[in-house]
């Protein structure tokens, strides 16, 4: 089997931790035996003028393939743009949640590609008359569990030059600090009416790192708090949950379905920084830990997913004879 996948989100030098789930899910997929290409589109780096290009580069590239996965809507578009007559059967993945999509037309084209689609693949509860149809599939990212494990703690914060001492609460962002919808001010207000309940975690940012530095900032703190407005299926939390750490969460994307069954993490229903003190403060009580676990008991680990889209390219295939 052969699969070209189509990407505007890939990892660069400059930005080696760009879609690298991405990266990461198709090389699960290699090592099934599965022969995959990519079609990276850089307009993360290069502007927006990339998608034009792209359309022209693919001209005539993809009928050595035998199904083309498209990873975001802009992909999709660039693909059906540069094939309107003859088509390989197109896999759709959407990234994000595309009810919280403040621009028109990424809904639109969201719909549009998923008609086009042999199979979409969502990450996230998203609420849509279409999820009826069976072409729809929920399959989150999966996670590296060799990679994110258990590491002792103090060895954790000493690798990152922190206080063996403090606790910390981990924020999680790819922009820093000042993405909007990250709400950074949000985590700092939970930390302070955390300390003013007699709890105090210091702030622990990890934004940028290198890939075989992450683990370490997952075990050097004592819980990660994810402050969001919105986010699609967040690979931190599964990131977090491998190593065993705590998540309290606003209620956004499929984060709600992730940790049910976790003893030590929680979703806030109000999703104000008073309501996520209080669960800090609960989670925190809890010593007896399972979150690790339950990344197998729900299949969120990366060979289960890489099993699960096999099994749907496969699917796609037979449908296609």
């Amino acid at each position: 089997m052969k699969v070209l996948h189509i990407t505007n989100a890939y990892p660069t030098e400059k930005y080696g931790a760009f879609g690298i789930f991405i990266k990461e899910q198709i090389n699960s997929l290699n090592a099934l035996g599965i022969n995959n290409d990519v079609f990276f589109i850089n307009a993360y780096e290069k502007g927006g003028a990339e998608y034009l290009k792209a359309v022209l580069r693919l001209i005539g590239k993809c009928g050595k393939y035998d199904i083309i996965h498209c990873h975001h809507s802009y992909s999709g578009m660039v693909y059906l743009l540069s094939n309107p007559f003859f088509r390989k059967p197109l896999v759709f993945s959407n990234l994000g949640d595309i009810n919280k999509q403040k621009r028109e037309i990424d809904r639109r084209l969201f719909h549009y590609i998923s008609k086009k689609a042999s199979a979409v693949i969502y990450k996230n509860d998203m609420k849509l008359i279409e999820k009826e149809s069976k072409k729809f599939h929920y399959i989150p990212n999966g996670v590296n569990t060799d990679h994110f494990r258990p590491i002792d703690k103090s060895e954790a914060k000493r690798k990152l030059d922190l206080d063996v001492n403090k606790n910390y609460a981990l924020f999680v962002s790819a922009s820093g600090t000042k993405s909007g919808i990250k709400r950074y001010d949000k985590f700092c207000d939970t930390l302070n009416i955390a300390e003013e309940k007699g709890i105090k975690l210091e702030p622990l940012v990890m934004t940028g790192a290198e890939r075989n530095i992450v683990p370490f900032y997952f075990n050097a703190a004592d819980i990660m708090i994810l402050t969001s407005d919105h986010e699609g299926s967040p690979n931190a939390v599964k990131e977090a949950m491998s190593c065993d750490l705590a998540v309290v969460s606003t209620d956004v994307g499929n984060v709600l379905k992730m940790l049910e069954g976790c003893k030590a993490s929680f979703v806030a229903e109000s999703n104000t920084a008073l309501d996520l003190s209080e669960l800090v403060i609960r989670s925190l009580s809890i010593k007896d830990r399972n979150e690790r676990e339950t990344i197998f008991k729900k299949e969120l680990d990366m060979k289960s997913v890489a099993d699960r889209i096999r099994a749907l390219y496969e699917s796609v295939l037979k449908k296609g004879r």
